[in-house]
């Protein structure tokens, strides 16, 4: 069962995930959510998704990923479409991810820092810039079981 994708949009679906020596992917289908777009509001049925990363280097992974989100009425469909950086440095692991967006056209870039505390557990501090007027967010989490 997936917990939540991305900003916590969904909360009930499956993912089946792979992972190769060069490679890691994704696949995911989850129940939707209500999204506000300026003064409009979108009711999703559903989104499905995936991501592929390739890892070209010890712990360094660069992927690509895609959301498509079935919008109730059939008002508008949305998707997202991004692409991320993984880079370890040290004890550190930098992560830098791009998201374009296709209701607003804005995009959403965030880079962050993580590190580990325990197996399977990490802070994390990231900072999210999100269009022109939506503002900027900074945010400092405790994660485990990633």
């Amino acid at each position: 069962m997936v917990d939540a994708t991305h900003d916590s949009s969904n909360d009930l679906g499956v993912q089946a995930y792979a992972e190769l020596p060069w490679m890691t992917s994704v696949v995911f289908a989850v129940n939707g959510w209500d999204y506000e777009a300026g003064d409009s509001t979108f009711s999703a049925d559903a989104a499905v998704g995936g991501r592929v990363g390739l890892k070209p280097g010890e712990g360094i992974e660069l992927g690509g990923s895609f959301a498509w989100f079935d919008v109730e009425g059939d008002e508008c469909s949305m998707s997202l479409a991004g692409g991320d950086l993984q880079v370890p440095a040290g004890p550190l692991a930098i992560r830098g991810e791009f998201i374009q967006h296709d209701i607003e056209m804005d995009s959403l870039i965030t880079g962050g820092v993580g590190w580990r505390i325990l197996e399977n557990c990490e802070m994390r501090f990231e900072y999210q810039s999100n269009g022109e007027d939506a503002g900027d967010r900074a945010f400092l989490q405790v994660v485990a079981g990633f």
